[in-house]
């Protein structure tokens, strides 16, 4: 036998699955620190058996499955499958290869499998005791367990001795047999204080017996008074139905005759309908014809209303027109005036017109006068002329000079208009210019108060951002904790609910009975089914029923004899039945004042909430204990009372009437009453899990929505910022530009001065020149 592979998938770093394939001629695993050699080891010792976290270099077992990095989930499992080869058979197994794997969930779920089937730890175990490759052999020394060998206590290495010696299986059954047998003892025990309990009930049950089948005789006697009752009442009955049929046939002449009578005063009844019938159709006629005579009238009225509207219409009309005549005979006498001033102002206007003909003639002989002199001017003038083409023939030189210099000097007027032109053109540019250079640098002001405010809003929208998916993540961490509480506690619910259905726990023949459930409706339940109670009394209340936490409550004796025979027929064991027609309430034997001494807190019966029909069984179960809160006050009041009571502690200590007294540490190892407690609270804890996982999803979606809706604002924010940022950035090279223009601009009009000043100092040599020319004219 050697080991063939190793299989591991999310155990500790290694994320991923991976193979180790060990043909023949390798003998170890080499590495670094830190590469995970050890991890191997641990995966060999965790998939034989090892339940020991620390053993495993952990806190916790949760801590071998691949907790994750900054790059990857963690796992949800870790897995381990280790493979031998056993051809010699060496692994009491009859295979080639025999696999062993083991999976662990976050959940806390585990199972172990021998070549692909499910299994137990325990299989695992003993699969390999006397190989020397258990979690505990000697085929697997970690680090560290060399020195603690050598060093260790003799008792400590013992154990590698017995698994090389091969007789550690058998020191392993034993150990278990002796703590089969120790439990065997103590449940020997608790049969013998239950057989002294059930001792002490013979008596009152042997009265019970006798007043049951006086009960049993006396119903008997009561069945036939009740037969004897029914025939007796049947008789009468009888009677009456004969002295009611008589009656009938009575009644139904009476019947027939009322009948006949009712058929006769239909028909008259009907001929009067008829006659009633004509009458109405007369009177609805002559209404007819009443309405008709009604809406004429109102025709009328309306007609005679229709003129009198006209008549006065009419008059008012007369009235207006009457009116309109006056005014025309008041405009005709105002016309008649306006006529006769007219006339006046004509008269008037020909006078004017034949003074204008006279003022005309006037100055047509004022014109003819003029034209005479002009006649005389004009001769003087060309006289005149004559002598001045005289002297500009003497002057000829002068005025071709004096023309140069006008020309010239024309000239330069011109250039110097054109100067001064180009002159307050470059003004009027550098104007423009500085103008535009301080609104760009305006705008370049208003350009950064605007990118720096967008950059401000953008950097609060990334803020947002930020911190909502901070929230996100919270959120979805407190999701995925949520859910793996949920999986968890659904795991446990699903587990209880499956142990609940199974009955694990109980005895054999308790299960064998309660998979009759469904098929005899008379089966209830077992003792711990009908009980409810608060969780600090369930340890208490389990000691005090002992045994009787698993008796079979039926409805009655048939379903309990019925249950009985199955159990013989089949061989399934023995039980105990409880059905209700036989349990009679009693009344408690326990004194009131025992109930008020100190510790006390009550009778167990009190303690326990039941249906009403079921308290008659609890009294008889529990009546009788009295459940006390510590050993030392359960002593006193047990010597208090000549050891005569019946006591339990909340810590499961019981002290038997006689003064025996049972104790030590109880395992809860069924907690058969506290099942359906845990279940309750599974269901509730499931409810609360998922109200608050989808308050968390609801959460979440409209955290989205308002990332979304971010986004979008961060989006439309971006635009702005990058138009702002473009913006600043074309300003920017404007400016520069516009210094430059400015600076070229400035340098022409400097070159244009000195331009000027020149064309000036040669308008004003030519002036000089002009006016000296003049001045020798003259002389």
């Amino acid at each position: 036998m050697y080991l063939k592979s190793i299989e591991i998938n999310g155990f500790k770093s290694f994320a991923n699955k991976i193979v180790f394939e060990f043909p023949q001629g390798i003998t170890g695993i080499v590495g670094p620190n830190g590469s995970g050699k050890s991890n191997i080891g641990d995966a060999v010792r965790w998939v034989l058996g090892e339940q020991s976290a620390r053993q495993l270099r952990g806190s916790k077992m949760e801590d071998v499955i691949f907790s994750g990095t900054q790059s990857r989930r963690p796992m949800g499992f870790a897995y381990v499958a280790i493979t031998f080869e056993n051809a010699n058979r060496i692994i009491p197994l009859d295979y080639e290869e025999v696999t062993v794997a083991r999976r662990v969930y976050r959940s806390g779920e585990s199972e172990y499998l021998i070549n692909g089937s499910s299994c137990r730890r325990r299989d695992i175990v003993e699969l390999f005791y006397d190989t020397g490759i258990g979690k505990e052999g000697y085929s697997i020394i970690g680090q560290g367990q060399v020195e603690k060998i050598l060093s260790g206590k003799i008792e400590d290495s013992r154990e590698l001795f017995d698994e090389a010696a091969g007789i550690a299986k058998y020191k392993k059954n034993r150990t278990v047999t002796e703590k089969s047998l120790e439990q065997e003892r103590q449940n020997l025990e608790r049969v013998t204080d239950i057989l002294a309990e059930l001792e002490k009930q013979v008596g009152p049950l042997e009265k019970q017996s006798a007043k049951a089948k006086e009960y049993l005789k006396l119903r008997d006697e009561e069945k036939d008074i009740d037969i004897h009752l029914f025939l007796y009442d049947y008789e009468r009955l009888k009677k009456e139905q004969e002295e009611n049929e008589r009656q009938y046939k009575i009644v139904s002449g009476d019947l027939e005759d009322t009948r006949k009578t009712y058929e006769k005063i239909k028909e008259k009844n009907g001929k009067l309908q008829d006659q009633t019938q004509a009458v109405t159709e007369s009177l609805e006629t002559k209404e007819s014809e009443k309405e008709e005579l009604r809406r004429k009238k109102e025709t009328k009225d309306n007609e005679i209303l229709l003129l009198s509207h006209k008549v006065e219409s009419n008059t008012l009309l007369i009235t207006h027109y009457e009116e309109l005549e006056k005014q025309s005979d008041e405009e005709k006498d105002t016309k008649t005036a306006e006529i006769e001033v007219l006339k006046k102002e004509t008269v008037q206007k020909k006078q004017e017109i034949s003074d204008g003909q006279k003022k005309l003639e006037e100055l047509e002989e004022s014109i003819l006068t003029r034209r005479k002199e002009q006649e005389s001017c004009e001769k003087k003038i060309s006289g005149e002329n004559d002598r001045l083409f005289s002297i500009m023939n003497t002057s000829s030189d002068t005025k071709e000079k004096l023309s140069r210099y006008a020309a010239m000097e024309e000239q330069l007027e011109i250039r110097n208009a054109e100067y001064n032109s180009r002159y307050i053109s470059f003004n009027s540019e550098l104007k423009e210019y500085n103008e535009t250079a301080e609104e760009l640098l305006k705008q370049q002001d208003a350009a950064k108060e605007a990118f720096e405010k967008q950059e401000n809003l953008y950097q609060e929208l990334e803020k947002r951002e930020k911190h909502l998916q901070e929230k996100e993540q919270k959120y979805q961490d407190e999701m995925g904790n949520l859910n793996q509480e949920y999986l968890r506690t659904k795991s446990r619910y699903e587990t209880l609910m499956n142990i609940t259905e199974r009955y694990d726990g109980y005895n054999q023949s308790i299960r064998r009975i309660m998979e009759q459930k469904n098929a005899n409706p008379g089966i209830i339940g077992v003792v711990a089914d009908i009980l409810a109670l608060p969780e600090k009394y369930e340890t208490a209340i389990e000691i005090a029923l002992g045994g009787a936490l698993q008796n079979i409550v039926t409805e009655d004796n048939e379903t309990a004899k019925k249950m009985i025979n199955f159990l013989k027929k089949n061989r399934f064991g023995r039980a105990t039945f409880l059905p209700l027609t036989n349990i009679r309430r009693r009344n408690s034997t326990i004194s009131p004042s025992v109930l008020q001494d100190e510790g006390v807190i009550g009778i167990a019966s009190t303690l326990v909430k039941v249906e009403e029909r079921f308290q008659a069984l609890v009294d008889s179960l529990l009546g009788r204990t009295v459940v006390v809160d510590t050993v030392d006050h359960a002593l006193s009041l047990s010597r208090k009372n000549n050891f005569s009571l019946r006591l339990v502690t909340l810590d499961g200590e019981l002290l038997n009437p006689g003064g025996a007294i049972t104790g030590g540490a109880f395992r809860h190892s069924g907690n058969l009453l506290g099942r359906k407690r845990e279940i309750e609270e599974c269901k509730d804890s499931l409810r609360k899990a998922k109200a608050a996982w989808e308050e968390r999803k609801e959460a979440l979606s409209e955290l989205k929505a308002g990332q979304q809706k971010l986004e979008e604002q961060k989006q439309q924010r971006k635009a702005k910022l990058d138009a702002a940022s473009l913006l600043l950035h074309d300003l920017s090279n404007q400016i520069p530009d516009m210094d430059a223009k400015k600076e070229e601009l400035s340098e022409r009009i400097t070159s244009l001065k000195e331009e000027h000043q020149i064309l000036k100092e040669q308008i004003d040599e030519i002036r000089s020149q002009k006016e000296a020319l003049l001045k020798e004219q003259r002389q």
